[in-house]
């Protein structure tokens, strides 16, 4: 049987909406209901959980949370471990909580998390302290230390900075250059130029984007043999996604900056706009130069 999901408008199978209690189905799709949540941040699936009338038990949510990064921390989707723990939240042992029970268990459990914690603490400091005196092998260290430390590590690691730098602060604006004494790229423009830049690039563009634009669009037509329209427009969006993408890293929105690369790599790849590419369309042209040559070359011998 199919369901209609109100956001996608998808007629998508049973098995991709959740369940609520009564035993309808959800209004949403597994898909666009878990597409913003982030299993580190329990803001964003909270709602989800008060939903379906499902408690909140934290020791429970990590546990399988964990589980799926140590498996792959780039494929911990939203719907990961939300599906595993609705699941999980049927056995005997939780099936007659809800989530007005969540309170409860959360104070419940307070005493016991704050001494797990204070150990834990202690722990990944003996471990991280092991594992860089080059006392203990990477898959230890990894094996011992927490996954919600090693994401912390790894979007510090992204973002240029130490560990244990708060990962809401990616850069600290007074040690950046005056920007009075960085040239404007689009001082230069005149009004033809910009009409003719809004015409090509969009109006909502700064001038000094549109001189970035402009030159990566002329590095890659110089790199590339570009000839049909299609081509053209596609290139235009790379160069849009570049802008974007770079801009992104540098604001710290790893988030952003990930699918934007994504997408950037995708648009480069169907468009034939990589070195490997460009060097096999290259191979190929001196291959058929050296065949033309052998060609003429034997016409003439025995002619």
């Amino acid at each position: 049987m199919g369901y209609l999901c109100e956001k996608c408008g998808k007629t998508k199978n049973d098995n991709q909406f959740y369940t609520y209690r009564s035993g309808d189905k959800v209004e949403m799709c597994k898909d666009c209901l878990t597409m913003h949540v982030n299993n580190f941040e329990p803001d964003t699936f909270l709602w989800i959980l008060q939903k379906l009338d499902v408690p909140y038990i934290e020791t429970e949510w990590n546990i399988l949370r964990d589980k799926d990064y140590a498996k792959d921390p780039n494929k911990v989707g939203g719907s990961a471990t939300l599906g595993k723990y609705l699941s999980k939240m049927k056995l005997n042992q939780w099936k007659d909580y809800r989530w007005a029970d969540t309170e409860r268990i959360a104070q419940e459990n307070a005493a016991k998390r704050k001494k797990a914690e204070e150990e834990g603490k202690k722990r990944e400091e003996w471990v991280k302290a092991k594992y860089e005196a080059g006392e203990m092998s990477e898959a230890e260290y990894k094996t011992l230390m927490s996954a919600a430390t090693q994401n912390a590590e790894k979007t510090a690691a992204m973002a240029g900075i130490g560990a244990t730098a708060p990962q809401s602060i990616f850069y600290n604006e007074g040690d950046f250059i005056d920007s009075d004494l960085i040239p404007d790229l689009g001082k230069e423009l005149t009004e033809e130029d910009k009409i003719r830049m809004a015409m090509k690039w969009g109006r909502l563009y700064k001038p000094s984007e549109w001189v970035e634009l402009e030159k990566f669009y002329t590095e890659m037509t110089n790199s590339f043999d570009i000839q049909d329209a299609d081509t053209i427009n596609t290139l235009i969006i790379i160069c849009k996604t570049n802008l974007k993408m770079n801009q992104a890293l540098d604001n710290g929105d790893l988030d952003g900056f990930q699918k934007l690369s994504r997408v950037y790599e995708a648009l480069r790849k169907s468009a034939k706009f990589t070195a490997a590419q460009n060097k096999e369309e290259k191979n190929d042209y001196v291959d058929c130069v050296r065949r033309i040559s052998r060609y003429v070359w034997k016409r003439r011998l025995y002619s």
